[in-house]
Order: C-alpha cells, then structure tokens, then sequence
C-alpha cells in the first residue's frame, strides 16, 4: 500500500486500506456462502493483526525519532534529559 498512497506506514492510512480490504472480503464471504458467524470474526481479526502492530510500530518508532532530533543540539550531539 505504501507504493500507492505514498504515505510512510507510520500513518493508518496502510491500514485503513487493508480494513477496506477485509470488509470487501466479508461481503463477498456473505454473497457466496451466507453469514457464517463462527467464522468471521476470527477471519477479520487474523487479517488485521499485522497491519495494525505494523501501524502501531512505525507511529512508535516516528515518535522516537522524532524525540530524539529534538534532543540533538546543534554542534551533533544529544542533550541528555530525564525520562518520566
């Protein structure tokens, strides 16, 4: 998905496409062979595990970066602050 919309997988963009995704699947799941309930949340919660640990990830990884230039002072090195 990122080659597509070009956003960095740290946004939920990614992810709202593989929800899309999953509910284009469940339709076509209920066209073809009804509601089957013992099977369509397990379905929709394997599908969207990754992606969302992966958008969950990147935001956190983001976020540390972001903090971390936000520490460097000008001369390169990292100013040291108290976590808490």
């Amino acid at each position: 998905m990122r080659l597509f919309s070009g956003r960095s997988l740290a946004t939920f963009i990614p992810c709202a496409a593989v929800v899309l995704a999953e509910f284009g699947n469940e339709v076509m799941d209920y066209l073809a062979y009804g509601m089957r309930w013992a099977d369509t949340p397990s379905d929709i919660a394997n599908t969207l595990f990754w992606p969302l640990v992966i958008s969950l990830g990147g935001a956190a990884a983001a976020d540390g970066a972001a903090r971390l230039s936000a520490s460097l002072t000008r001369d390169g090195t990292v100013e040291r602050f108290a976590l808490g």
